[in-house]
């Protein structure tokens, strides 16, 4: 099925947003973009019982939290996993199969015109394996993790070279992979790897592990 994001329209109240994407379609993904609001869980809750039928992904950073920060699978802090909590029961409430996250990032950084600038080496992805066991051991629902790319010429981003997004999914094979095809060929040229080939392995050899593609 084909979902189109919340992110796609800038408009902060949430419910606003499911109520034009459904004229569209009744696939949608929340994720980034809206603006934290009071009983934000029952009234999406209360549209898809409305609606029956509706169906809903969460993707990254949803839902809002009070305070931005950078969400970062990587970074096993409770402030990462008390975010990642609160979308679990929107997961749960919608019944939907999954979660899907970015892989996240090797290192802390500022964000200055959208790319990421004065990182340093923190996170390595014996962090990541620690937070997919930790996602498995409170949650039945699948995870998917998705691939990300150089930004702003620095490689500050796991599952970047399809290398990195192999080594992901032989890290467990529990994880899923949310496929980013617009990412991989940022890889594939920044890396200079061959895009097409690339595409085809993670096909060939893990299209049972591919949950979604973006």
């Amino acid at each position: 099925m084909l979902y189109i994001s919340t992110s796609s329209i800038k408009n902060v109240n949430i419910i606003k947003v499911i109520n034009q994407l459904k004229t569209i379609t009744n696939n949608i993904e929340l994720s980034g973009g809206t603006k934290i609001q009071k009983n934000m869980l029952y009234d999406i809750s209360e549209l898809n019982n409305k609606y029956d039928n509706l169906n809903f992904l969460v993707h990254s950073y949803f839902p809002p939290p009070v305070d931005d920060f950078v969400l970062n699978f990587a970074d096993k802090s409770s402030q990462t996993r008390t975010f990642i909590a609160e979308s679990m029961k929107y997961i749960k409430e919608l019944d939907i199969l999954y979660y899907s996250v970015h892989a996240g990032f090797k290192k802390d950084f500022k964000i200055k015109n959208e790319i990421l600038e004065d990182g340093r080496g923190s996170f390595v992805i014996e962090n990541i394996k620690e937070n997919i066991n930790w996602f498995y051991d409170n949650y039945t629902e699948k995870l998917a993790l998705e691939n990300l790319f150089p930004n702003g010429q620095n490689e500050t981003c796991f599952a970047s070279h399809i290398d990195e997004i192999i080594e992901l999914l032989e890290l467990d094979n529990r994880v899923f992979l949310l496929l980013d095809l617009g990412h991989l060929k940022i890889s594939a040229r920044f890396y200079k790897f061959n895009y097409l080939e690339a595409v085809n392995l993670l096909f060939d050899k893990y299209s049972n592990r591919i949950l979604e593609i973006h």
